[in-house]
């Protein structure tokens, strides 16, 4: 009977060890994934916006290209006159 209450109590201070070790690990593992997270989301958001200042750029350089076909119609119109 004494053998039988040593080994549970050796086997419930091993499955408490392990338990510990489990919840810490998930909580290591929970906070690192978090940080990982947060990362990649500064990263998508610095791509984002260098994508935002390309895409004006873009569109900034399409407004004047047809500003300056206007302008070039508009002489045109003005010279054939």
């Amino acid at each position: 009977m004494e053998c039988q209450q040593g080994q549970q109590q050796i086997f419930k201070t091993i499955t408490d060890f392990v338990s510990f070790f489990m919840k810490v690990g998930g909580i290591i593992g929970f906070l690192v994934s978090m940080i990982s997270l947060v990362i990649y989301s500064i990263r998508i958001n610095y791509e984002i916006n260098i994508m935002n200042a390309n895409l004006r750029k873009d569109i900034n350089s399409g407004f004047e290209r047809i500003d300056n076909r206007f302008d070039l119609i508009d002489r045109e119109k003005c010279c054939n006159k």
